[in-house]
């Protein structure tokens, strides 16, 4: 069934629908087609492309949670080392090293001299201290004949018996510290000899002491050391110590007539060879009516003087 529409006009059937009324075709009006203008497309109308449909870029994560920092290189200068310490700190350690290298041998060498500047002399005593005790040797003489006195044992050759006594000190030398044995016979060698220090001792045989000058000698004519006159050699005599030699001096004053030179001091060389078989002096201790005046002697020469 045909409607009427609004102003009128029938609208049949067909052209209505459940949404209501259509509009019929005339209430539109047909249009001119537009028309173009020739300004070159000037005002034509511009196409844009729509790239809205386009999918966005999609960032893929990194399988790291954030991105590897790399370190810058140093370029500072590497420190140089020595078995892996720094050059200062090793050569400290080599200086303490050797520092204590250095003490340890020093330390050494000095026990060793002073072991051997302490080592005592035998036979040298202190009359006020010590006990007596006796020697026995033999002894050989220029002149006079052989009396009681005191000398090491087996260290002395005679062609008569003698005995002393002697009252020790804390002092002694030990007689092979050279290397060999001191000869104790002959005329040829290096007999032993205790006198061995800078500054002079006194050694006592019995209650009578002598200074001892170690390499010293006071030749015969040589000045006197009061001031007197000269030295003189009163004898000689071939003994194998220096102690032996002081003993000698005793010897001799004992056998003395009244009136007679005494021994006052003696001159003794442990070198055999160079004063008997080379030098030919006769004997190796010489006993003097006097002191004399130091002069230098070998390191086999020793002096004594009897103390006032």
């Amino acid at each position: 069934m045909a409607h009427p529409a609004q102003n009128g006009t029938v609208i049949p059937p067909e052209l209505m629908n459940s949404y209501g009324m259509e509009v019929g075709a005339s209430e539109y009006q047909q249009h001119p087609a537009p028309q173009l203008r020739p300004d070159d497309g000037a005002s034509a109308p511009q196409v844009l492309l729509n790239r809205t449909h386009e999918k966005p870029i999609e960032y893929v994560p990194y399988p790291h949670q954030a991105p590897e920092v790399v370190p810058e290189p140093d370029t500072s200068k590497r420190k140089a080392t020595i078995l892996g310490l720094s050059k200062p700190i090793f050569w400290v350690i080599v200086g303490l090293v050797v520092l204590a290298v250095f003490g340890v041998a020093l330390g050494a060498g000095l026990g060793v001299g002073l072991s051997n500047s302490n080592r005592s002399r035998d036979g040298e005593f202190s009359p006020t201290t010590a006990s007596t005790f006796t020697f026995e040797g033999t002894a050989t003489w220029g002149i006079g004949e052989a009396s009681s006195t005191s000398v090491l044992p087996g260290l002395i050759t005679s062609v008569a018996p003698f005995r002393g006594t002697t009252t020790p000190t804390a002092t002694s030398v030990d007689l092979t510290a050279t290397g060999s044995a001191p000869v104790t016979k002959g005329t040829t060698g290096v007999a032993a000899n205790s006198c061995t220090f800078s500054t002079p001792k006194t050694f006592y045989i019995e209650n009578t002491g002598f200074t001892e000058y170690c390499f010293t000698d006071w030749p015969n004519k040589g000045e006197a050391f009061d001031g007197k006159g000269n030295v003189t050699d009163l004898t000689r005599t071939t003994v194998y110590t220096f102690e032996a030699s002081m003993a000698a001096c005793l010897d001799y004053n004992d056998s003395l007539d009244d009136g007679g030179t005494r021994c006052m001091a003696v001159t003794y060389n442990s070198n055999l060879t160079s004063v008997i078989a080379v030098g030919q002096q006769g004997g190796n201790c010489f006993l003097k009516d006097k002191r004399g005046v130091n002069r230098q002697g070998s390191a086999e020469s020793a002096c004594a003087a009897l103390v006032d």
